[in-house]
């Protein structure tokens, strides 16, 4: 059993202590021990969520109290929430002292007020209690059986010139109802106690709970409601808010009318528990635009303050719907660290493009298929809505129109797909962004928003996104930075290629115009459907589902009138063919050009050619440099799709721009940027292309011996194949190209191709007449074999008009039954040959004495 707590005397409390006439706790500062300062039992109890708990160890009693000031007043009150989770009783009950006059403990002799919880039986009803020189006495007594159980209620004791009045309200309820009066006279002023004195058994040592407790003067209420706000919600609801709570009356709906058309509410509710807010429901819909009055009889607050009859005016404006590309993303911040000198936090900008005013209430942002709804706010026309999270408004604020957001979703730094949609569920705007589209790299690391240049034409993509230019890192609330900038956006199409057999993505560069895409694109032998409604736009291209499922082996084609750029001009592409990819086999692909001297400042390019009759995945194929048989370099060629079809050219470098500046002829479309490939050394190597299983595809074991012999400069100069079908590393297969495409054909068909001529002669000299000047025209004289069979050994020797040898083209050379040899007009001296008409003897011989000869002649045209 605890032990009974005496409370030091009055006088020594007070001593220095200021006391205040009033004070209110509601426990949320955690704190019992300021404002008001309680004493007594305190570590006997805790503040739980902003409620004061009993938290006993041990059964028995505990009090806690705390001082006030009454003096000379005719008019005081008291109140407290209580909670008390069991069946008040004899052994388990609470005292609430209302007034204590100077000691506190149950055998004193001072005057006090208090109220009792707790009795035999199962009548329980609160009581008023008056204690002197300690005798008690029955003031009043509350309805029987109110606390019999356990209970939450709200309570007020309200005492005016000797009469004591205490009112209850269930614990979520405004609405206090008297439950008794009685009369004593309090003539007792100056310093006094309030308390709270618990009695208690084992099972009950945490069952009491107070809150919001006041001490102070009484002022009767004796204004009448006023109405604060009336909302117009839709075309049959008003809701109206008012100062304060009110009688239930308020909800008859003939308290109502419409004047203009006599129109009534079907029904009237509180929309919460305060009673101060009601909903109201016409059958009829108010007229669009019109000027109406709402009628309301009187009606009280809970202290019976009437008002009179009232009238009130309002407009029914049918709220403006957006279309799509009314309403669009204008500025996104998603990686706002490390700051520049805006705030350290996300944001989002909205603009309206549209002339109307829209309210944005219930739209809807989808962030990565998250929906984020958007508060009330009217936005107009031309004007930037700021977007964050709700603990941020106040950071955003002085920049412009803010609403800050309970539920926030937070932004990726990059591939975050962003969705704005209106009340109906449309699709206003759609971002797919990346990190990649911040251009400057001094301003990746963070810190600078994305940038809408120009928010009225229909580009979503990167082509209309730019880094911020402002100096603050972003222009929240106001015109971007970038605003009309120039938008580069020449369209193309880079690939197309199956995803796997029923879904189909066809790669962009730059950015279509999708508003029509289904009536200009559609397939044709073999036709299948294609799915429009369902295709998917991102940052890469369209991805479209197409019926029936797609066959391995079968070429498929898309016809396309035309591609519309979403701004600039629009692009006619020819066919596009495509189809499920094979594997590859050593061969299929082969390098067909290769710079590894590039110029001074410049970059290597390798190209391959695809001389298979199959479409290839070039997804983590490899290009490898070896030196000695190490691999010493190697880089990846795409972590992506990357078809190549049958004869397709694809040209490698680390910048395609830069090429295109060196050559000028150089294809574009059929350039890829490779970051890391090998810096092939100048002299030789071994540059080697491997599939995703590292299976050797073709390799070259390249020096610069291959060039032509007389050029003397071979910086910027690449080694051309001279024909598909050409052994990759035989000497003679790989020549200079021409100075007429500028020494270099990367992404198209390389200078010095020869397609083999006539094949049905055994020896033929093609061209006749050649000319060695390297102008890409008839530079060299092709020598084509084309015998019964093959295992034959050869010597090809070059004769003047005087008999006298000038070239000894191959010396007992191991070849098959077809191909050629090349003479680029140079003698045994590396000098060129006069011009002039010579001789070209071609034997072959084999190891079973067979031989033949073969003469020729051709005529050397002047270089110059």
């Amino acid at each position: 059993m605890k032990k009974l707590f005496f409370l030091f005397n009055s006088i020594l409390i007070f001593q220095g202590l200021s006391l205040s006439a009033q004070w209110f706790d509601d426990f949320s500062d955690q704190n019992l021990y300021s404002n008001p300062y309680w004493y007594g039992d305190t570590g006997d109890f805790i503040i739980q969520n902003e409620t004061l708990r009993l938290l006993s160890p041990e059964i028995g009693m505990s009090q806690i109290y705390a001082a006030f000031l009454f003096q000379n007043s005719n008019s005081f009150e008291w109140s407290f929430d209580l909670e008390l989770d069991f069946a008040p009783s004899i052994n388990n009950k609470l005292k609430v002292v209302v007034f204590c006059q100077d000691t506190l403990y149950w055998n004193g002799e001072g005057l006090m007020y208090y109220l009792n919880f707790g009795e035999n039986g199962s009548a329980d009803a609160i009581e008023l209690w008056k204690r002197v020189a300690g005798e008690d006495a029955l003031i009043c007594r509350g309805e029987d059986a109110l606390i019999a159980s356990s209970f939450h209620r709200k309570y007020k004791i309200l005492y005016s010139n000797g009469l004591w009045e205490i009112q209850s309200a269930a614990g979520s309820s405004p609405y206090y109802t008297t439950e008794v009066v009685g009369v004593d006279t309090l003539t007792t002023n100056g310093a006094a106690f309030f308390a709270l004195h618990l009695n208690y058994t084992s099972s009950n040592t945490d069952a009491f709970f107070f809150d919001d407790i006041f001490v102070g003067e009484y002022f009767p209420d004796t204004i009448s409601p006023q109405l604060y706000e009336i909302e117009v919600i839709n075309d049959d609801q008003l809701r109206l808010s008012f100062s304060e709570a009110l009688d239930s009356m308020i909800l008859d709906p003939f308290h109502f009318q419409i004047i203009e058309n006599g129109s009534l509410p079907f029904e009237v509710i509180f929309t919460n528990s305060a009673q101060n807010e009601i909903l109201i429901s016409f059958q009829e819909s108010f007229p669009p635009w019109s000027t109406l009055h709402l009628q309301i009889d009187s009606f009280s607050d809970l202290d019976a303050n009437a008002t009179g009859v009232l009238s009130f005016e309002f407009v029914y404006g049918p709220l403006y719907e957006a279309k799509s590309g009314e309403l669009r993303f204008n500025e996104i911040m998603a990686d706002p660290s490390p700051a520049v000198a805006l705030p350290n936090a996300e944001y989002i900008e909205i603009f309206n493009t549209s002339d109307s005013i829209i309210n944005v209430a219930s739209y809807a942002i989808i962030n990565s298929g998250n929906a984020i709804y958007l508060d009330n706010f009217n936005l107009l026309p031309d004007s930037f809505l700021i977007i964050c999270k709700a603990v941020d408004q106040i950071l955003f604020e002085e920049y412009g129109a803010t609403m800050g957001l309970n539920t926030w979703q937070t932004l990726l730094n990059s591939g975050d797909s962003l969705e704005l949609k209106n009340r109906s569920g449309l699709r206003l705007d759609h971002l797919y962004y990346l990190n990649t589209w911040v251009q400057d790299p001094l301003k990746a690391e963070g810190g600078w928003s994305l940038e809408r240049i120009d928010p009225k034409i229909p580009c979503y993509g990167k082509v209309n996104w730019k880094e911020s230019e402002s100096i603050f890192g972003g222009t929240p609330g106001k015109v971007n930075s970038v605003y009309l900038s120039d938008i580069d956006n020449e369209i193309s199409i880079l690939q197309v290629f199956p995803i796997d057999s029923s879904w189909v993505e066809m790669e962009i560069n730059g950015e279509l115009d999708t508003s029509e895409i289904k009536s200009i694109i559609s397939s044709s032998n073999p036709f299948f459907a294609i799915d429009w409604e369902n295709a998917l736009v991102n940052d890469r291209g369209i991805i479209f589902e197409c019926f029936p499922k797609l066959e391995k082996g079968k070429i498929y084609h898309l016809e396309i009138d035309k591609l519309r750029a979403c701004h600039g001009s629009d692009f006619y592409p020819d066919e596009i063919s495509f189809s499920i990819p094979e594997i590859a086999k050593p061969g299929d692909i082969i390098i067909n050009e290769l710079l590894f001297n590039a110029y001074s400042g410049g970059n290597d390019f390798i190209e391959i050619y695809n001389r298979s009759p199959f479409f290839i995945d070039l997804k983590n194929w490899r290009i490898l440099e070896k030196e000695d048989g190490t691999v010493v370099e190697d880089a990846r060629i795409s972590e992506s799709a990357l078809m190549i079809a049958p004869q397709e050219i694809l040209a490698f470098s680390r910048s395609s721009e830069e090429l295109s500046f060196y050559y000028s002829d150089a294809k574009r479309e059929q350039i890829r940027s490779v970051n890391d490939l090998p810096n092939f050394p100048d002299d030789e190597a071994e540059v080697c292309i491997v599939n995703a299983d590292l299976i050797m595809i073709d390799s070259l074991n390249y020096s610069e011996k291959m060039h032509f012999s007389l050029l003397e400069d071979l910086n910027g100069i690449s080694i051309e194949r001279i024909h598909p079908d050409r052994p990759s590393n035989k000497a003679e297969s790989w020549i200079s190209a021409s100075e007429k495409v500028q020494f270099a054909s990367p992404g198209y068909q390389n200078s010095h191709f020869w397609s083999g001529g006539d094949g049905n002669a055994q020896i033929a000299l093609e061209p006749k007449l050649f000319t060695p000047n390297d102008d890409g025209d008839k530079d060299l004289l092709h020598i084509r074999f084309n015998l019964d069979e093959g295992g034959w050994q050869s010597n090809i020797k070059i004769y003047n008009d005087r008999g006298m040898i000038v070239k000894n083209l191959i010396s007992n050379y191991w070849i098959e039954n077809k191909g050629s040899f090349e003479w680029d007009g140079s003698d045994d001296n590396k000098e060129m040959a006069k011009a002039g008409i010579y001789l070209v003897y071609f034997e072959v011989f084999n190891d079973r004495g067979e031989k033949l000869a073969f003469k020729k002649v051709c005529v050397l045209g002047n270089s110059d």
